[in-house]
């Protein structure tokens, strides 16, 4: 069984069928893939305005989100109209 936590709330949990174990050799490169795959949906996201990201000093960028090895930090700004 997996859960999802999402601002320290566990989602409903779903069970899985298949999969590949930690210790198998494609094990990092399926994870680099999944995780170059979500960085690129959360960058469009910002780049449509689906996201909002979070304010930063004039002219310089701020980050959206930090992938590091198998975390996910998402930094954005809260609205109920997007």
């Amino acid at each position: 069984m997996l859960s999802i936590r999402f601002n320290h709330n566990l989602a409903s949990y779903f069970s899985y069928s298949r999969g590949v174990r930690q210790e198998a050799p494609l094990s990092p490169l399926l994870f680099c893939i999944a995780e170059a795959v979500f960085s690129r949906a959360i960058t469009l996201k910002i780049d449509n305005q689906k996201m909002l990201s979070m304010a930063s000093s004039k002219g310089c960028p701020f980050a959206s989100h930090n992938l590091y090895a198998d975390d996910v930090l998402v930094f954005c700004r809260a609205d109920r109209n997007l």
